[in-house]
């Protein structure tokens, strides 16, 4: 097993692992506009929590955070969050407890929020769970964060990479060699190298490592 195997196999490890945790964790990853302070992204776990899609949320807009959340709390957070968005510092983190109620519960139950200003977008990104799960929100907060951060840094990367030098990475993250890439992709060997040579110096990549961690992020290993 080569260097770029086992840097492979140990990402793998980790991305199954942290899956694992993810899908323990009843926490849930939401945006909202830093200004009007409605939902316009929530994660699958958090719509079925709900018992809502998407799109329905988005189309209730604040008539959905009156619903979900306890009366008295509502205008509290609500202004936590512009206050918090006045300030301006994407470095700070903003949390607070607030009370919600899911599908099927008549009884509100407790839960904590941690908040992330995107200014570039416009927005607040958070993640809620219960308190029951704090210890492991701790980890979620900071992996989802990092991950959403590096995206956001390289999706200009992501998009500039053509069809053909994304399949590229893809096969040569799964542990395949030159000659076989070729093989999948009908070209020559030669091809193959000056695509994996272009990628590396497109994506500035400076060691296998750091384009297996794009791979992963992007979906293409």
């Amino acid at each position: 097993m080569g260097v770029l195997d086992i840097q492979k196999s140990l990402a793998r490890l980790n991305s199954i692992e942290a899956e694992r945790k993810i899908d323990d964790f009843l926490g849930f990853y939401h945006e909202n506009d830093k200004e009007t302070i409605n939902l316009l992204y929530l994660e699958e776990k958090g719509c079925q929590m709900y018992g809502k899609t998407l799109k329905e949320i988005q189309e209730a807009g604040a008539e959905f955070l009156a619903d979900i959340m306890h009366p008295e709390d509502l205008p509290r957070c609500i202004n936590l969050l512009l206050e918090f968005a006045a300030q301006n510092d994407e470095s700070k983190t903003l949390s607070y407890f607030q009370r919600l109620r899911i599908k099927g519960q008549t009884e509100y139950q407790v839960y904590f929020t941690c908040v992330k200003l995107n200014n570039k977008r416009g927005i607040f990104q958070s993640i809620t769970c219960p308190i029951t799960q704090v210890e492991e929100f701790k980890e979620e907060v900071n992996t989802l964060f990092d991950s959403s951060n590096y995206i956001e840094k390289h999706l200009s990367l992501y998009k500039a990479f053509s069809k053909r030098e994304k399949e590229v990475i893809q096969l040569v993250c799964q542990g395949f060699e030159v000659k076989e890439i070729a093989e999948k992709l009908f070209l020559s060997p030669h091809t193959i190298t000056k695509h994996k040579k272009n990628i590396y110096k497109k994506g500035n990549f400076s060691s296998s490592a750091e384009l297996i961690q794009f791979a992963l992020n992007f979906n293409l290993a």
